[in-house]
């Protein structure tokens, strides 16, 4: 499945444009594969950590906490994004 290669792809992490020598590829390098990885994991332990928090012991102020944390993720998504827009157009 290697017709159409190497395709012109945008990274997941960094925004920038790259040549994608196999078809699964969505980091243009290493680093940018890690540093979404680490960025993921992190978010998702306390994505984790709250909802067992809110859901098993029900403590004061814990669906706050969740609500606050849902509100942080749209936000850093939206930042990510808006980096990624600012290297595609060559700003950033």
């Amino acid at each position: 499945m290697t017709a159409g290669l190497p395709a012109r792809r945008r990274c997941r992490e960094c925004g920038n444009t790259f040549l994608a020598i196999r078809h699964d590829q969505v980091f243009c390098n290493p680093a940018c594969r890690r540093a979404w990885h680490t960025w993921r994991e992190g978010r998702g332990a306390r994505a984790v950590e709250l909802l067992v928090r809110w859901r098993c012991g029900r403590q004061r102020g814990s669906l706050t906490a969740l609500s606050g944390f849902a509100d942080e993720l749209v936000r850093d998504h939206r930042h990510r994004e808006g980096r990624q827009d600012a290297a595609s157009r060559g700003e950033g």
